[in-house]
């Protein structure tokens, strides 16, 4: 038996390399439009994510909250400390703070406003420290931190000097507060007692045509009383020991001069000196 191998005929060959010749072609162009196409797909999906679209803002990150006060208000607080001077009898406003974690208790009090060129303007503020650190910066600093508490900014400072009141000797400086309405010429002034632990600090601006000097801010500073001290003894102690030191030129009296704030002068301290001693 023999084994008969069949061979295509040399038509059929060549027509079927022609095929492959032919299929093998598209099939290549084919390959490489369909990867073009998902390239130039990639990449337009690239550019869209990166490149904002016209009239609209791009996407930025927020910052994170900042970290929340230490210094919870007190609801309708009582005022502990009060103050009759050339500036007026009654704050503009008041309010008072305690802090969240030392217990102690920050007094804010104003006279005043700072934008009116006719009027004075003194803020007070009265920290009574309790386990929380007090601060602990330079004069200037501090002023600063205190101004932005109220909208301004310190635009001129001078060299601190010291200040005798009957409390104590007060840090003071002229400065110029800038709240973008107006710029005032200022006295800033700050004090530091151990025992008890207080800090007392501020700014007192006078008129274009009657600025503050050191005298008045010494006198004014001199009529700062306690009203009540409640439990704290230590602070009604110093308040009691600093009555002696007041300054017979501070007293009210005939010569007093007449309160910027409403033109009269101000009433002697009967009522509020009798509560001190009392809460003493």
């Amino acid at each position: 038996m023999s084994l008969i191998l069949s061979a295509d005929p040399p038509e059929i060959s060549a027509i079927s390399a022609r095929n492959r010749v032919f299929w093998r072609g598209p099939l290549r162009a084919a390959l490489l439009y369909c990867g073009l196409s998902a390239g130039l797909t990639v990449a337009l999906f690239t550019a869209a994510a990166l490149v904002t679209p016209t009239g609209r803002s791009p996407v930025r990150s927020e910052p994170g909250p900042l970290p929340g006060s230490p210094w919870i208000d007190i609801v309708r607080p009582f005022q502990i400390y009060a103050l009759s001077s050339e500036f007026g009898r009654e704050p503009t406003t008041f309010e008072a703070q305690r802090h969240r974690e030392g217990g102690g208790r920050l007094d804010t009090l104003t006279w005043g406003n700072l934008n009116s060129d006719s009027t004075p303007y003194l803020r007070i503020a009265l920290h009574r420290v309790g386990r929380e650190s007090a601060e602990d910066s330079s004069f200037f600093v501090q002023m600063v931190r205190q101004a932005a508490l109220f909208g301004a900014a310190v635009t001129r400072g001078g060299v601190s000097d010291a200040l005798a009141t009957r409390f104590g000797t007060f840090e003071t400086a002229d400065l110029a507060l800038d709240t973008g309405q107006t710029s005032t010429s200022c006295l800033g002034f700050r004090f530091a007692s151990d025992t008890p632990a207080l800090r007392i600090s501020g700014f007192a601006c006078g008129t274009p045509a009657r600025p503050v000097d050191r005298q008045t801010l010494a006198c004014t500073l001199d009529r700062l009383d306690l009203v009540l001290s409640g439990d704290d003894q230590e602070l009604g102690r110093f308040f009691a020991a600093a009555e002696t030191r007041r300054d017979p030129r501070c007293a009210p009296g005939r010569n007093h001069q007449a309160s910027w704030m409403d033109g009269a002068a101000p009433a002697p301290l009967r009522g509020v000196a009798r509560k001190t001693r009392s809460a003493r």
